[in-house]
């Protein structure tokens, strides 16, 4: 015997599905605006952005890692190291936890928390820029100038034309 449809429960069902595909469009559009302000340094209206990502799109890895790496920007260290904490337990393949952890890491100037954290993004991500020149630098600032070297070496072949590069081996 065939089922009667309930045509209320398919349309309320069509209705949640569009609802969400529309928070999800909402929720790219701002992620861009976010990206946009950030190039522009305007990480007040980057986090505001990054925040109503989130609010329209809940968990979403992208908009989750963009906050916490303004909140960086702005100071907010507790709550960027919450946000990192999320990325690191939901993703522990994605580099953006660790990532976050280490530039909370030399706000704080704790220097082997740094380390270990940027180490730690090059396992998940080997040829990082970002890590790679914080790195050198860090032992740079530490005396460890044949580690230094290794990573501005490693540096210049993932980027050998960026200034960072030749910068890194000059404090050498």
């Amino acid at each position: 015997m065939a089922q009667k449809r309930d045509n209320h429960d398919s349309l309320f069902r069509a209705a949640q599905t569009a609802e969400r595909a529309f928070g999800r469009r909402k929720a790219a559009e701002l992620r861009q605006n976010a990206r946009s302000a950030q190039q522009r340094k305007d990480w007040a209206q980057a986090e505001s952005l990054w925040r109503r990502s989130l609010d329209e799109d809940p968990g979403d890895r992208m908009a989750t890692a963009g906050l916490a790496q303004v909140l960086v920007y702005n100071g907010k260290l507790d709550e960027a190291q919450g946000f990192a904490s999320e990325l690191v337990s939901k993703w522990p393949e994605d580099e953006n936890g660790p990532t976050v952890l280490a530039r909370i890491a030399e706000e704080r100037g704790d220097v082997a928390e740094a380390i270990a954290q940027w180490q730690r993004v090059l396992t998940l991500a080997m040829g990082r820029s970002q890590a790679l020149i914080r790195l050198g630098r860090l032992m740079v600032a530490q005396g460890s100038l044949d580690e230094a070297k290794a990573y501005a070496d490693q540096f210049a072949l993932y980027a050998p034309d960026n200034p960072n590069a030749i910068s890194l081996l000059a404090e050498i």
